[in-house]
């Protein structure tokens, strides 16, 4: 077979020439690069990724054998590691044998990210003690003949076409370009060391591995595309023009916003207006940073981040990216961002055409429900690459595209680039991905041009000395970090409660401690007002209910927790919103699930002890409108007995953090003030480990996964695979079950028909129709964990992937009737 016609991909009688696609993949990556000046970085990459498909082994299995499987991925890797050593020069050594291995392996693993590491085996030292050198010496040990007969006659062709179809002279010339592009890049990982004061060459060795990983992305990103493409036009991502217009929609639709509140009269939204204000000039210009947005509840937070998101991508920025930890924080906030996008008129048209993407596990898959197979495509295409304007998606998503090897996880890191990324609610990140955050917010920041703004009225102090491995706060000098510093004027505005210690208010002198019953007496004294009791655990939350029931005479009393579905849950929400709203007196003993996102106003709020974070969100929830003159919040401390928190190891190490900084102080407690001391003490009361994800004693974390080095032979050396597979934001040990509670009870019954039908013809048509109702069933759904005794009890169907639970095992008050159910953020 000639050269020229060798073919990368064939369906029937359509093909596609291997030449063809190596140059579309390898411009169309080089020209998403561009923004990074890794241009030639990835036309280089493009151009070698699947150059082992020249072989006469692969060109059977296209055309004679399609079952057999033919490696072509190390070729390139192998001739690219070999060229790059001829091609540059020993002056930089080191920089040289990054850019090797780094290449290589970004090509070796176009189909599926390994881990490096090679031990434990009688034959390890001849590979280097690598998967990678492994996978290259084994390849050219059995290929050596189709190697020179093969592949490098094919090498030479590429190297015409090169001269003769692009910018570029000769394959010499493309890696010695490349290679300047690799310089600058860690040029950039150089400057985030020096930034952050860090001597640790594990940090170096880390940031390396998020530069494969970039790579990597815009690889698979392009080769993808072009695949899909082989033959005609099926997917086209959104043009550039289009893209431009809608951030010009973006800023005229979030100014006409705000050109309403232009003429304030009460002070504080005249203090909103001046907040709003700050937060123009500095989205129109700051420079790319790690920046705070801390302000109090109320002061509109989601607003300010639109507003100054949008002027940021006026100025070249690409997409604004919103994240949040709390499924039911992102949906309300999902719409209110659509609202002001599309207009009120306007809500029911696609999304995707106004550049807009919700991603999370409520709406994975909802694109099987549209018929036209391109729109289809576009849709799916959008949640594996985030190649949109403006992105809605969960923390869990977020550090799935950081950390798992799942295509669709590397493919969307590279569009974190030159972004505009709300990190909402960043301080119930739990305390074991503190280092895996910061050092991968340095590299969005340095390396890949992204903005960031930490958004929480209780920030964390990620860049505290006694950390090993800080966040670089601040623009690229480290200037300008807090987006708005509210002067006594306008913090007056926002003060709306006082705080107190329960135990001092009853006078319990001998204790510290308050019992459930002495806090249920507490509450019935002040049943004249709207009061939300937040406990740390279902079951104490249960019992103080029940004292409540039983005490109270008139006043309508709420249970919240997770033991109840996401609907029942609204529904009480709703609920009390409206009693609040005509000032009707409520009571409410909920789980912390309350704490951020809700909005919800009350005259009275009572918080067990927890992280002093936990505590300000609470108090957020009083007095949030100002309607009195001033909220109440107490702070109670249950004993043990009544609330164990020996199972929630974090929240235990929070709450005796709080306890000692809550000791010495006297009534009222300034709790605005108790942040940055809550965070330090908190943070130097833990070992080194206990922030890089540990994975048990004397077992190396997740941290030491992806930063590890092997002196003398490989410089880097991680297991990407290995840390994908134990890395988990939430543990997955869970399972759904569907219970009954209202509406779900005729769903169900269609349900259960439904199935019987499909059991009887296995049509497909009716399998959709089970997915359909299944995700209208996702609202009544209870996470549980795999162990639950109560998955025992539930009704069974399709081979036990549907569970349904028994109707009175769920009350219409409280929810599930054990304490089972799951905390989770999704």
């Amino acid at each position: 077979m000639l050269v020229e016609e060798v073919i990368a991909h064939i369906d029937g009688e359509k093909k596609q020439q291997l030449v063809l696609h190596l140059l579309n993949v390898a411009n169309n990556a080089a020209a998403n690069a561009k923004d990074l000046q890794q241009n030639n970085v990835l036309f280089l990459l493009g151009l070698f990724h699947d150059l082992g498909k020249a072989s006469r082994k692969f060109q059977d299995k296209l055309l004679n054998h399609p079952n057999n499987h033919v490696d072509h991925s190390t070729a390139g890797a192998y001739y690219l590691f070999n060229q790059i050593d001829l091609e540059i020069s020993d002056k930089q050594m080191f920089q040289k044998l990054l850019f090797e291995e780094i290449c290589a392996y970004v090509i070796s693993s176009h189909h599926g990210l390994y881990d490096i590491p090679f031990k434990d085996k009688s034959n390890s030292s001849e590979y280097h003690y690598s998967h990678l050198h492994r996978r290259m010496k084994e390849y050219i040990t059995a290929n050596q003949a189709i190697y020179e007969e093969d592949i490098l006659p094919f090498v030479n062709y590429l190297d015409k076409q090169l001269s003769e179809k692009t910018i570029y002279d000769s394959i010499s010339q493309l890696i010695k370009q490349a290679f300047d592009d690799f310089l600058l890049l860690l040029s950039k990982i150089d400057s985030i060391m020096i930034n952050t004061r860090s001597k640790e060459f594990s940090e170096y060795v880390f940031y390396c591995g998020l530069l494969e990983r970039l790579y990597s992305s815009y690889l698979k990103n392009a080769d993808i595309l072009d695949t899909i493409n082989a033959y005609g036009i099926q997917l086209m991502p959104m043009e550039e023009d289009k893209k431009n217009q809608l951030k010009e929609l973006y800023v005229k639709q979030i100014e006409n916003l705000y050109e309403k509140y232009k003429n304030p009269i009460s002070p504080i939204n005249q203090v909103r207006t001046e907040l709003a204000e700050i937060i123009l000039s500095r989205g129109k210009n700051d420079s790319t940073g790690i920046y705070r947005l801390n302000l109090p509840t109320g002061a509109g937070k989601t607003k300010l981040s639109m507003r100054y998101a949008f002027h940021q991508m006026k100025n070249q920025k690409n997409r604004f990216i919103y994240i949040t930890p709390f499924l039911s924080v992102l949906e309300q906030n999902a719409l209110e961002i659509k609202k002001i996008i599309k207009g009120e008129d306007k809500l029911d048209e696609d999304d995707f055409m106004f550049g807009i993407i919700e991603h999370h596990s409520n709406m994975i898959d909802e694109i099987v429900e549209d018929e036209d197979d391109k729109e289809v495509l576009y849709r799916a295409y959008l949640q594996d690459t985030w190649d949109t304007n403006v992105v809605n998606s969960t923390m869990v998503q977020f550090f799935q595209t950081l950390f798992k090897v799942q295509a669709s996880c590397v493919r969307r890191f590279a569009n974190l680039a030159n972004a505009v990324i709300i990190l909402d609610e960043v301080q119930s990140l739990p305390l074991s991905v503190t280092s895996l955050l910061n050092l991968s917010l340095n590299f969005l920041k340095s390396v890949m041009g992204t903005t960031v703004i930490l958004c929480t009225a209780t920030q964390p102090k990620y860049d505290l000395d006694s950390l090993e491995h800080r966040l670089a706060y601040g623009d690229y000098y480290g200037n300008n970090t807090d987006l708005i510093q509210m002067n006594n004027h306008q913090s007056a505005m926002f003060e709306r409660t006082t705080s107190y210690k329960i135990n001092e208010v009853l006078s319990q002198t001998e204790s510290m401690f308050t019992s459930l019953d002495e806090l249920a007496e507490f509450v019935i004294k002040h049943s004249e007002k709207s009061i939300l009791i937040i406990l740390n655990t279902k079951k104490a939350v249960s019992q103080l209910y029940e004292k409540i029931v039983s005490l109270v005479e008139d006043n309508p009393v709420y249970h919240l927790s997770t033991s109840m579905c996401p609907k029942h849950r609204l529904d009480i929400i709703e609920s009390i919103k409206s009693r609040l709203k005509i000032q009707e007196p409520v009571i409410c003993v909920s789980t912390q699930l309350i704490e951020a996102g809700v909005d919800i106003d009350f005259q009275m709020v009572i918080r067990s002890y927890a992280g002093i974070d936990s505590i300000v969100q609470a108090a957020g929830r009083c007095n949030r409108e100002g309607n009195y003159e001033s909220g109440e919040v107490y702070l109670v401390n249950l004993p043990t007995k009544e609330e164990n928190l020996t199972w929630l190891p974090d929240l235990l190490k929070k709450k005796e953090t709080t306890t000692e900084i809550l000791r010495p102080l006297a009534n009222p407690i300034s709790l605005s003030n108790l942040n940055d001391q809550f965070f330090e003490k908190y943070f130097n009361g833990s070992v080194s480990t206990d922030f890089d994800y540990p994975l048990g004693q004397d077992k190396a974390t997740v941290f030491d996964l992806l930063s590890a080095t092997m002196v003398g032979k490989n410089l880097l050396y991680q297991s990407f695979k290995t840390a994908s597979e134990r890395f988990n934001l939430i543990q997955n040990d869970t399972v759904g079950l569907i219970v009954y509670y209202q509406e779900s009870k005729e769903l169900l019954q269609q349900l259960f028909a439904v199935i019987d039908q499909y059991e009887a013809t296995y049509d497909s048509s009716l399998y959709t129709g089970i997915k359909k109702l299944l995700r209208k069933l996702q609202p009544y759904t209870i996470n549980v964990y795999q162990n639950s005794h109560l998955i025992e009890q539930t009704s069974k169907y399709l081979t036990q992937s549907i569970l349904v639970l028994p109707e009175n095992y769920y009350s219409q008050d409280r929810g599930i009737v054990v304490d089972d159910a799951v905390d989770i953020i999704l």
